[in-house]
């Protein structure tokens, strides 16, 4: 009589062996993505300098002392140490972001204005959305600084902010924005 054949086992076969390695491998990339960093490595040890014509909010008063990179405001604190950013849309709707996840989708953590001057999240305070200019694609902005400085310019309208609210997902056009706080 013939010998039974035996069945031999799926793990114990090459197949096997590279099915069980490759769950292991996307197991262990998905946890690590889910508790994971998701922040660039350094976004935000090098901040922008704030070098645009700088107007004091109380005409005649000194301007204020300069401090030293990373020091803290005592008056408002940096971005990365407030947790949220209200957006307030033209249409008057109000938003509130995680300002860990809130992002300008062309510049990340900072705004750029047409002057070419870039401003980090964590110097400013507030931007206003002024007039659009369809003609000339912009939006006049008036930034007030966590110093109390404001810088007034104009912003690209055809970018967007982008974050997550406790609802999900959130975007909108920079020309659909009324006002943003970092709080």
């Amino acid at each position: 009589m013939p010998e039974l054949e035996r069945k031999q086992n799926f793990w114990t076969t090459m197949p096997g062996i590279l099915t069980g390695l490759a769950a292991l491998l996307t197991a262990a990339t998905g946890l690590w993505v889910a508790i994971g960093p998701h922040e660039k490595p350094g976004a935000n040890e090098h901040p922008a300098a704030v070098s645009a014509p700088l107007q004091s909010t109380a005409p005649g008063s000194a301007p204020p002392a300069s401090t030293q990179q990373g020091s803290v405001s005592t008056a408002v604190a940096p971005a990365a140490a407030r947790g949220r950013v209200t957006v307030t849309s033209r249409a008057g709707e109000v938003t509130n972001l995680s300002a860990k996840t809130f992002i300008h989708n062309f510049t990340e953590k900072a705004i750029e204005l047409t002057s070419g001057q870039t401003i980090a999240f964590e110097k400013i305070k507030a931007i206003d959305f002024l007039d659009v200019h369809a003609d000339e694609r912009t939006v006049d902005v008036k930034v007030t600084l966590v110093d109390g400085r404001t810088v007034d310019g104009a912003m690209k309208k055809d970018y967007a902010f982008n974050g997550e609210s406790d609802l999900g997902p959130f975007h909108i056009t920079v020309q659909d924005v009324k006002q943003i706080v970092f709080a």
